[in-house]
Order: structure tokens, then sequence, then C-alpha cells
């Protein structure tokens, strides 16, 4: 009598593996108003690096820009042929940054206002 071989199965096991720390640098181009307060809701609460480049012209600003925790981000035109402007109303400041590394790069700020500090731009940082 034959015996017949007995197939064995190989047991496979899945396994996870935690991937090293990585932190990609996100390039965003703006060019209205709404662009860029979208952008810098994405940006916000990142700890990486981030750029926001804004295409040559005026930007009309009718609330203030809110950056908090940003990480480190860079405001800058994506061309100097022309100037770039964020102009605020006399009711808001153009920006409010409240946390995080900012750099504004090339940019002309004007107007801005309010009753309380800091008309074009309000950096709080912790007293």
């Amino acid at each position: 009598m034959l015996k017949s071989k007995r197939e064995t199965r190989r047991q496979n096991r899945p396994v996870m593996e935690a991937l090293e720390g990585r932190i990609v640098l996100s390039t965003f181009h703006a060019t209205t108003v709404t662009q860029l307060q979208a952008d810098i809701a994405a940006v916000n609460n990142t700890s990486g690096p981030n750029t926001i480049l804004l295409k040559p012209g005026v930007y009309l600003m009718t609330s203030a820009l809110q950056i908090q925790n940003a990480g480190s981000l860079t405001i800058s035109p994506s061309s100097t042929s022309s100037p770039t402007s964020l102009v605020g109303s006399v009711v808001d400041r153009v920006l409010e940054i409240d946390g995080g590394s900012v750099t504004l790069s090339g940019l002309r700020i004007d107007g801005g206002g309010g009753l309380r500090r800091g008309a074009a731009f309000w950096p709080r940082t912790p007293r």
C-alpha cells in the first residue's frame, strides 16, 4: 500500500512594523483670498515645514488671516515680476499669528485696523 504524502501548509503570520518618522514639505499655491484662507487652514496645527506661494496681485482681506500653531510656515509671492499685497480692512488686522514660526517674504502689507492691539498684524506670544 502506498501512503500519500501529506502537504504541509506554510504558516504566514502578518506582522506590523513601524515606519520611520517622515516630514514632508508641503507647498500650496493661492490665487485668491479664499484659496489663501483655505491653505492657511490646511497648515494650521501641523508641525512640518509649509510654504504658501501667492500669485502676484492685491489680496483684499475682509477678516484677519488666522495662523495657529503652523509649525514652520513661509508665505511669499510665486513671482517677483509684480508686487504682491495683503490689504486689510479698517475693522480687522491683516494677520493674527498664534504659535508657530511664520516668515513673510516679498509681501507688502497695507491697512488693517480694529480696536485692539496690532493694526496690521498681531503675533500672540506667551507672557
